[in-house]
């Protein structure tokens, strides 16, 4: 394991730690920009999430399906 391993291991999610917690601060102390901040911040995660968990293509959608098919066999 190299020495930049962990940075880059955890730079995303520090980053997405980051972006979640000055949103909360913004809901929290802030109205007009700090809502719109607070929006796109804490929606940052989300974000993430939905483009990682959707397929990008037939393919892959194939792929994962018959992957999960195959490993929840006996």
């Amino acid at each position: 394991m190299t020495s930049r391993a962990p940075l880059r291991i955890w730079t995303a999610p520090l980053l997405l730690g980051t972006l979640s917690a000055i949103g909360l601060i913004a809901a929290l102390l802030s109205d007009g920009l700090g809502d719109l901040l607070a929006w796109l911040t804490l929606g940052a995660p989300l974000a993430v999430v939905l483009w990682y968990l959707l397929p990008r293509n037939q393919t892959t959608l194939r792929r994962r399906v018959s992957h999960s098919l195959s490993s929840a066999k006996p």
